[in-house]
């Protein structure tokens, strides 16, 4: 398991969670953690505590990106996404099984 955050390519702050198997808390975790970022957006939080130098994020909600193998999702976490997507953009990425050697998205 490892949750990261990351700055994307438009400077927007993007929340990955992953996951090696299925989970019926996966996409909780993930608007947990995203509830928790968007309380330090527009606060000098996340740059006084050395996160993302030379980087300003925009003052704009995190994306959250859900991955892991694509054959082993909890069968709730599709119903759960239509649920927080109005507030939370959230993007399912389904992995290969071999994903810890080499990462191979095979769904979208």
């Amino acid at each position: 398991m490892l949750d990261v955050l990351s700055v994307t390519r438009s400077v927007r702050l993007a929340i990955l969670e992953l996951k090696g198997n299925e989970d019926p808390v996966f996409l909780l975790q993930a608007g947990k953690y995203w509830l928790r970022i968007r309380r330090h957006l527009g606060q000098p939080d996340l740059a006084r505590s050395g996160y993302f130098q030379g980087c300003s994020p925009a003052n704009e909600p995190a994306n959250g990106i859900l991955g892991g193998p694509a054959l082993q999702y909890h069968p709730t976490t599709g119903s759960l996404l239509r649920y927080l997507r109005p507030q939370m953009e959230a993007v399912r990425v389904g992995l290969a099984d071999g994903w810890r050697r080499a990462l191979c998205v095979i769904r979208q």
